[in-house]
């Protein structure tokens, strides 16, 4: 190549050279001399590797951790190797778009490459087929290592040829060809399975029309099931339907007959409590004659002790006794006025009590009537309950039959892909 064309290489980490290393080649021969064990085979080994050399015999090594630098005593081993080589394509020598081509590789301790163009990432594939077109790749004999001058001398005629075919830039096309054959009987072996597949189920094309024609009638008779479907389940839920606004107007009534009965029962229960505040008024009254009552006993007792009184005093005026019969007389009538005068009060209290069994007897009537009507809104609240359970019972038998629609929409998607598979 021209020395316009190859520009240098960049190694870090690759085998002996830990750090990075730029190599500029100004002329078109440049020469690297150097003691045994210097690195000079690893530059041409760098080389080798970058542009998409393969074998490991040839650079000198068994794996690719083998390629990174692996450590020294002053310094410790790399984690990766990278070489770059830089080729000036102002000529477009280089079918690629750049001014500048920098071709690069990268190894990793865990066996992976990577190829990169301009610092974009590539397959190897592509690597190959940049430089098989300018006589760069890895089997055109290049860069000719120790030994493989001899080699080329000694190889038999036909391997000879093949050198020349690799050296002259064709093994591109080689490759190509190769893969295009390998396609090519690909493709044969393909169309021979594709007739062989023919070949057997062509006398299978009478039982698969008869099939069809199965289908067609199954298609038939899905369709028929379909509307039946429709129409067994639209008959049930309408007829459902119509019983849950029959039990919803029933329901309605029985609340509109509670709220009667909870009114009724209201209006009852003022007339009790105002029944309670009159009972309440006759006990007021009733202690109040009682209070007078015991006022009159108070009253009794007290003309008692006068009576008392009295007696000491005539005994004590036995001897004024003719001139206290007077008075004795007078006193007498005083006691019998009071006798008459307890009397009519104990006539009165009679009377009272009477009036307040009368009372209590009404009382009693009363309570009597609030029972009865505690027992209608009980009976009234089972009815509610009942209704209220068949309502139930009707949105259950609704769930069944929303069940068993959505089972036979299943069944359908199962015949559905039967029909498919078919």
């Amino acid at each position: 190549m021209n020395k316009s064309n190859f520009a240098g290489l960049d190694l870090q980490g690759y085998k002996t050279f830990a750090r990075e290393t730029n190599l500029v080649f100004p002329s078109r021969i440049t020469a690297i001399v150097g003691p045994n064990g210097s690195g000079k085979s690893n530059v041409a080994d760098s080389i080798r590797w970058v542009l998409g050399e393969q074998s490991y015999s040839l650079l000198r090594a068994k794996k690719t951790e083998d390629m990174i630098y692996s450590g020294s005593d002053n310094r410790a081993r790399a984690g990766m190797a990278a070489v770059s080589i830089k080729f000036d394509n102002e000529d477009k020598w280089l079918p690629i778009d750049y001014s500048e081509v920098v071709l690069t590789r990268r190894a990793y301790r865990d066996g992976k490459n990577e190829y990169l163009i301009n610092n974009q990432r590539v397959r190897l594939k592509d690597f190959n087929e940049l430089l098989g077109k300018t006589g760069l790749s890895d089997r055109t004999y290049t860069i000719i290592g120790q030994g493989l001058v001899d080699s080329a001398l000694s190889i038999r005629p036909d391997e000879r040829s093949k050198l020349f075919e690799e050296a002259a830039g064709i093994g591109l096309y080689q490759s190509r060809k190769e893969e295009a054959l390998r396609r090519l009987e690909a493709t044969e072996h393909n169309l021979e399975r594709a007739l062989d597949i023919i070949a057997e189920i062509k006398p299978r094309v009478r039982s698969l029309e008869k099939q069809a024609a199965k289908v067609g009638e199954y298609k038939t008779v899905q369709e028929l099931l379909k509307q039946s479907l429709r129409e067994w389940y639209g008959y049930h839920w309408f007829k459902a339907l119509k019983e849950v606004n029959q039990t919803q107007q029933q329901l309605n009534a029985a609340e509109l007959e509670r709220q009667s009965t909870r009114k009724f029962f209201e209006k009852e229960q003022a007339e009790v409590n105002t029944l309670r505040t009159d009972i309440e008024d006759q006990r007021n009254k009733v202690n109040t004659l009682m209070n007078d009552l015991r006022d009159l006993r108070d009253n009794l007792q007290h003309d008692n002790q006068n009576l008392a009184i009295l007696d000491e005093r005539k005994n004590a005026a036995q001897k004024a006794r003719l001139q206290a019969v007077n008075d004795l007389a007078n006193l007498e009538e005083v006691i019998r006025a009071a006798e008459d005068n307890s009397q009519t009060r104990q006539l009165d209290e009679n009377k009272i009590r009477e009036e307040l069994e009368t009372v209590q007897k009404q009382f009693e009537t009363l309570s009597d009537a609030r029972k009865r009507i505690l027992e209608q809104e009980a009976n009234l609240r089972n009815e509610e309950n009942r209704m209220r359970e068949a309502q139930i019972e009707v949105e259950k038998e609704a769930v069944v039959i929303h069940s068993r629609k959505q089972e036979m929409t299943d069944r359908l998607q199962t015949l559905q892909s039967s029909q498919a598979s078919i």
